[in-house]
């Protein structure tokens, strides 16, 4: 492939990243979550038995930022432990 085809489809990925982030983002207000919170949230009610191993690697975060923000699911009522 060439440079420039390279760098064309390098920047419309990174546009369409960004519209996912700003979506995700604002529909996780909605619902009064951080982003990371709705993905956890719902991955949970996707996958209820799952475990933190698990969950991080489908949603491609660090087991820490993944125990604070269920953390604080749980301490907001929206999650059992």
């Amino acid at each position: 492939m060439k440079n420039k085809t390279i760098e064309s489809i390098y920047l419309k990925l990174l546009k369409v990243n960004h519209l996912l982030d700003l979506n995700l983002s604002k529909l996780a207000k909605t619902y009064d979550f951080n982003s990371t919170e709705l993905m956890i949230y719902l991955d949970i009610k996707t996958h209820p038995q799952t475990d933190l191993n698990a969950l991080c690697e489908r949603l491609g975060l660090k087991k820490s930022a993944a125990s604070k923000a269920i953390n604080q699911l749980i301490k907001e009522n929206q999650i059992m432990s």
